[in-house]
C-alpha cells in the first residue's frame, strides 16, 4: 500500500541563491528594475559626498567634548557619583537581554558598540575622566554577565522591573546628594546634563506617563459624570496645548504660586511639563484600544459574575494595551524626543550641550554639522531601539494570544 504523500513533500524546494533573490526582490517587474538602478545612483552619488566629508570632518568638536555631552556642567570632582549611580545600568539591560531574548537584543548590542566606541574617543580627546573611560570599559561586560544571568531560571520579568525602579532610585538619589558639608554635597539639577538627563527625563516620563495615560483615558470612560468631565478637560486642554507654550507657562506662572524663598526647579517644571502634555495623548492612545474591544466580551464575563473592576483589568484593559503597542510605543519615541525641547529653557540636555560647545567654544564655532550629526545619530539610535522593542512586544504579544 502506498504511504499518502505529506504536504511537505509535494512542496516545490524554494532556491534560496543570492542571483534569485536579487533577480526577484530588486529586478522584477520592470519597475522594481527602474527603482533598483536610481536608488543605487543616489547612493553612490551620497557616498561621493558623504565619505570625503567623514573623513574631514572636525570630529575632535565631539570628542574633546563627550564629557559634556554626555553629562553636561556635573563637577567634575563628583563624576563618581555618575558612574556608581549608573554602574547597574550595563547589567539590567543584559539581564533584560537574557530576560526577554530578542526584544531587548538591539538596545544591548547599541550600548555595547556605544561603550566601545566611547572608549576609542577617549584615545583622540582629553576631556574624559579616567572613572569615566572606566565605566564605559566595563559595561560590555556587565551586560553580558547580565544575560547570562538573565537566562537562569529564577530571573523573571519582575526581577528585571524591580531592578529597574531601584537603579533609577539610586542614581536620582546619587546625582542630587545632600547638604554641602556631607560626604555627598547636594548638586543642583542646573547643572545636570547631556545625555544623562535625556535619559533619565525619558526614564521617568515612561514610568509615569503609561499609568498616568491609562487612569485618565478610564476616567474618560466612566459612568461617573465628575471623572469624565475631570478627565476630558484635562486631556483637551493638554493636547490643544503645544509642549513649548506649556513649558514657558509653568516657568513664568509657578513662581506665583510659591513663596519668596522658594525658587522652582527648572528641570523638574520642564519634566512636569512634558509628563503633563504627553500623558494627555496616552489617555488617547489607551481610550482608542478601550473602544475596541467587543460589549460581547463585556457581557460575557459579566454574566459569568466577574466585578466590573475585575473586568476591567483582566478582560478589557490587557486587549486594549495590546491593541495600541504601536501607539504607545510611538508616544514613548515621541516623549524621547520632547526632551530636547528643555534646550529652549537654559536646560542642558544632550542638544543644549551640543549649543552650549558651538557657542561657548570659539574653536567650534564652524563644527556646528558634526556636532548636531552626532545628536541626532544619538537620538536615532534610541528611537531605533525603542521601535525594535515595540516589534517584539508585539510579536510576543501576538503569539500568546493565538
Amino acid at each position: 500500500m502506498t504511504e499518502p504523500t505529506t504536504s511537505s513533500e509535494l512542496r516545490p524546494v524554494e532556491d534560496q541563491s543570492f542571483a534569485t533573490w536579487v533577480k526577484v526582490n530588486l529586478f522584477s517587474p520592470w519597475y522594481n528594475s527602474v527603482l533598483t538602478v536610481v536608488g543605487a545612483v543616489m547612493v553612490i552619488l551620497l557616498l561621493k559626498v558623504a565619505i570625503p566629508f567623514l573623513l574631514t570632518a572636525q570630529w575632535a568638536a565631539v570628542t574633546t567634548n563627550i564629557q559634556i555631552l554626555l553629562v553636561g556642567q556635573y563637577p567634575s570632582e563628583e563624576l563618581w557619583r555618575v558612574g556608581a549611580g549608573v554602574l547597574p545600568m550595563p547589567f539590567i539591560v543584559g539581564a533584560a537581554w537574557g530576560v526577554w531574548g530578542s526584544m531587548m537584543r538591539t538596545f544591548s548590542v547599541i550600548l555595547i558598540v556605544a561603550s566601545v566606541l566611547t572608549v576609542i574617543s577617549s584615545f583622540f580627546g582629553d576631556s574624559m575622566t579616567p572613572g569615566f573611560v572606566l565605566w564605559f570599559a566595563v559595561s560590555p561586560v556587565l551586560v553580558l554577565l547580565g544575560y547570562t544571568v538573565g537566562r537562569r531560571s529564577f530571573i523573571g520579568p519582575r526581577h528585571v522591573l524591580i531592578g529597574w525602579f531601584l537603579f533609577l532610585m539610586l542614581t536620582l538619589f546619587l546625582l542630587r546628594g545632600f547638604g554641602e558639608d556631607s560626604a555627598m554635597p547636594y548638586v543642583s539639577t542646573s547643572r545636570w546634563g547631556g545625555l544623562l538627563v535625556t535619559i533619565l527625563i525619558a526614564q521617568v516620563g515612561i514610568a509615569i506617563v503609561l499609568p498616568l495615560g491609562i487612569v485618565l483615558a478610564l476616567a474618560r470612560q466612566s459612568n461617573l459624570w465628575f471623572f469624565k468631565a475631570a478627565a476630558l478637560v484635562y486631556i483637551e486642554i493638554l493636547r490643544a496645548t503645544p509642549l513649548l507654550a506649556l513649558l514657558f507657562l509653568m516657568l513664568i506662572v509657578s513662581p506665583m504660586f510659591l513663596p519668596d524663598i522658594t525658587t522652582p526647579d527648572r528641570l523638574m517644571l520642564a519634566f512636569i511639563a512634558i509628563v503633563m502634555n504627553n500623558s494627555a495623548y496616552m489617555a488617547e492612545n489607551i481610550r482608542g484600544g478601550l473602544q475596541s474591544v467587543s460589549k460581547g466580551q463585556i457581557e460575557a464575563a459579566e454574566a459569568l459574575g466577574m466585578r466590573g473592576r475585575h473586568v476591567t483589568l483582566f478582560i478589557i484593559l490587557p486587549q486594549a494595551i495590546r491593541a495600541t503597542i504601536p501607539a504607545i510605543v510611538g508616544q514613548f519615541i515621541i516623549l524621547f524626543k520632547d526632551t530636547a525641547v528643555i534646550a529652549l529653557v537654559g536646560l542642558l540636555d544632550l542638544l543644549g550641550a551640543a549649543y552650549a560647545i558651538i557657542l561657548g567654544q570659539d574653536a567650534w564655532r564652524t563644527a556646528d554639522l558634526e556636532v548636531f550629526l552626532f545628536v541626532a545619530a544619538v537620538y536615532w539610535i534610541f528611537t531605533y531601539g525603542m521601535s525594535s522593542v515595540s516589534a517584539g512586544v508585539e510579536k510576543r504579544m501576538r503569539a500568546g494570544a493565538d
